[in-house]
């Protein structure tokens, strides 16, 4: 069952900011989400503390989710030092 991407576009444009290898490679994974659920050719983990709440790891950077219903919702990609301040 194919999964809907929801990014929103502020989310698009920091990924627009980043360099095109970064930027090719967080595509893709965004893209190989969309196939099935739950990936295992991603490095996909659960949050700790929170329900249906995901990272994926794409070198440094973090791309941090929740899932529902058939549909992901992308809420950050930054680079790991900063990707998990202020998520309380």
């Amino acid at each position: 069952m194919p999964i809907k991407v929801l990014v929103k576009k502020e989310i698009s444009d920091k990924i627009d900011g980043f360099h095109m290898d970064l930027k090719n490679r967080i595509r893709e994974a965004l893209k190989e989400l969309e196939t099935t659920w739950p990936m295992v050719r991603l490095d996909m983990k659960k949050l700790k503390g929170y329900d249906n709440h995901y990272r994926i790891r794409v070198g440094d950077y973090r791309i941090i989710f929740f899932q529902e219903l058939g549909t992901v919702k992308v809420y950050d990609v930054s680079h790991r030092r900063d990707v998990y301040k202020g998520k309380d």
